[in-house]
């Protein structure tokens, strides 16, 4: 009798769990079911939100930024020293495409374009490895091909491998002097590595 009751009772248990919550099997069949991919930030946000750091990156630098109306120009800001030194055109790019070691930056106005920034269109590329938070500060006579590598991380190897590493947070390129007191402008999330490591 006692056997037939604890038959009974398991029975009904296991009725009961697969009507009522699911059982933890189906439980992480579920929830790898429902688990869906992380949505991709859609292009022209990130380079607006992009833009809006540099932004603020640049003024904690003392650096007076001004946007031109529209966007039929090559470059997206001016700067200016508020010396009257010297102003200087601007474009901001973003890259989270890792390569090897280093992460691609695009050195074109256009997506698949070969036409490479010249010195009648820009002053200076502004690259910004977001998954690092580091700037670049990039003359434009330093851009010979379409594409070029920085490498946040550090790199081992110096010149050719990696000849925009000088220009890693080189503010000094646009005339920034001091940061604005009280503001601490260096980037928020430091390099994951500190050591050195291959570029390749």
């Amino acid at each position: 009798m006692s056997n037939s009751v604890s038959r009974q009772f398991n029975r009904a248990a296991k009725t009961s769990d697969t009507r009522g919550r699911p059982t933890l099997r189906h439980s992480k069949t579920s929830a790898r079911a429902k688990k869906s991919p992380a949505p991709k930030l859609d292009a022209k946000l990130r380079g607006e939100l992009v833009e809006i750091m540099f932004m603020l990156q640049a003024s904690l630098r003392g650096l007076i930024v001004a946007k031109p109306y529209g966007d039929s120009r090559r470059y997206d800001f001016i700067t200016d020293t508020g010396t009257g030194r010297r102003i200087w055109r601007v474009q901001v790019k973003s890259t989270a495409h890792r390569s090897g070691r280093g992460y691609v930056v695009n050195a074109t106005s256009r997506r698949h374009s070969r036409a490479v920034y010249n010195a009648s269109q820009i002053d200076f590329l502004i690259a910004y490895a977001i998954p690092r938070n580091v700037w670049y500060v990039v003359p434009v006579s330093a851009l010979k091909s379409t594409t070029f590598r920085v490498y946040p991380d550090g790199c081992r190897r110096r010149a050719p491998w990696a000849p925009f590493e000088q220009y890693r947070q080189a503010w000094h390129l646009l005339g920034a002097a001091t940061s604005v007191p009280g503001f601490d402008p260096e980037p928020l999330v430091p390099c994951l590595s500190k050591r050195k490591i291959q570029c390749r």
